[in-house]
């Protein structure tokens, strides 16, 4: 469409939108810079933690919990007549159809983190749906969508300049044909992606990982992931931090009390903690637990982490579950190559959180404002380019 065409208001507002994101942006890597350069602390306080206890067989039952949803939906969009049999088989898109299955098929997320915290018998706040800090996670998902979003869109307009492959994706592709069909597309697009997906790829796929990658490999911990070690905690021992005032000086003493036999659903989660504040220098910085956590593979020897390091989670299942996420998007041309950084920062995010609150903002907003350009295009014209 040509530019020219488009109400001036429209064009107004998306160009705000662009700039007023880009110097955002700016600004933040710039304090991130200048943090560096004088030597002081960016990175946001990481919570030390276990790494997740599920396995494949966890895996395997949102597998089938989804697949049995999507047949359930699909009786329904047959019975509602929001989709033909003979279109289906042939491979037709949509929208209403796949808006409707993809509600339902959410509620897998429901049946899978049950299904997770009965037979691992954690907490929700260890599958991630802790609601202790949502404030700060919405502050944090935020600020980590300022810092990667104008990167990934750059990367992303570079990568389909070069390639000469156009972005396409069939929800906005359909939408664009019909533009009814635009608020679907939204709400598929902003609500249900985001929690299917980083349920799928932070929780159920980085957890697994997780799982596989402390202690040394075995079928029986490939299957039922390290349930099986609740009562017997791998070459480290859970530690609760109790302060004390005893020192000459005056000053405060920690102890470390061993509790050896202690089961998992039991202690990880109500030890004492320490509150980290934000500060100014850190933009990052938000008001989180600091909790003391066995290390595994470290021959016997226990010791509480430390804020900023997680050294008991390796880093290998954040990238691959990111390659992962952005390869999962590899039919809509060449933004799978920017995703795959945009999946690592999103799986970043969850390991130093153990939550999945920030996730699913960076990526409801990453959505979102791509939504609202494309809306933008849509109603008034205005080029997306």
């Amino acid at each position: 469409m040509d530019a020219n065409s488009a109400p001036p208001i429209p064009i107004a507002l998306m160009v705000v939108a662009i700039l007023g994101l880009f110097s955002l942006s700016f600004f933040l890597w710039g304090n991130v810079l200048l943090a560096m350069f004088r030597g002081q602390r960016w990175l946001p306080e990481t919570e030390p933690r276990m790494p997740q206890r599920w396995g494949f067989v966890d895996l395997l039952f949102v597998i089938c919990l989804f697949v049995f949803l999507q047949i359930i939906g699909g009786g329904l969009a047959s019975i509602m007549g929001l989709i033909d049999m003979k279109s289906a088989a042939a491979g037709e898109p949509n929208l209403n159809f796949q808006f409707l299955m993809s509600a339902i098929c959410s509620l897998a997320i429901v049946g899978g983190t049950l299904f997770i915290m009965a037979r691992c018998r954690v907490p929700a706040d260890a599958v991630g749906w802790s609601l202790h800090s949502i404030g700060s996670d919405v502050k944090l998902g935020v600020l980590c969508f300022v810092f990667v979003a104008p990167p990934t869109y750059v990367l992303m307009a570079l990568a389909t300049k070069v390639s000469g492959i156009p972005y396409e994706h069939p929800i906005m592709s359909e939408a664009k044909e019909n533009p009814s069909l635009l608020i679907p597309a939204i709400l598929m697009a902003v609500i249900l992606a985001p929690l299917l997906e980083e349920f799928a790829f932070r929780v159920l796929i980085q957890g697994f990982l997780e799982s596989m990658s402390v202690g040394r490999f075995s079928v029986e911990k490939l299957i039922l992931g390290r349930v099986h070690l609740q009562n017997t905690p791998v070459h480290g021992e859970v530690l609760v931090a109790n302060r004390e005032i005893g020192n000459e000086d005056g000053t405060e003493r920690v102890s470390e009390t061993s509790l050896n036999n202690a089961s998992y659903h039991e202690q990880p989660f109500d030890v004492p903690t320490m509150q980290t504040e934000a500060t100014s220098s850190n933009p990052f910085a938000t008001n989180v637990d600091v909790r003391y956590s066995p290390i595994e593979g470290d021959e016997g020897k226990s010791k509480p982490s430390t804020p900023g390091e997680i050294i008991d989670v390796p880093w290998w299942p954040t990238v691959v579950t990111g390659i992962l996420f952005g390869l999962a998007h590899f039919s809509y041309g060449v933004s799978w190559v920017p995703l795959c950084v945009l999946g690592i920062a999103l799986g970043w995010l969850y390991r130093v959180t153990n939550r999945i609150w920030p996730c699913i903002v960076v990526h409801l907003c990453f959505n979102g404002f791509t939504m609202f350009l494309f809306a933008m295009h849509v109603l008034f014209g205005v080029p997306m380019e």
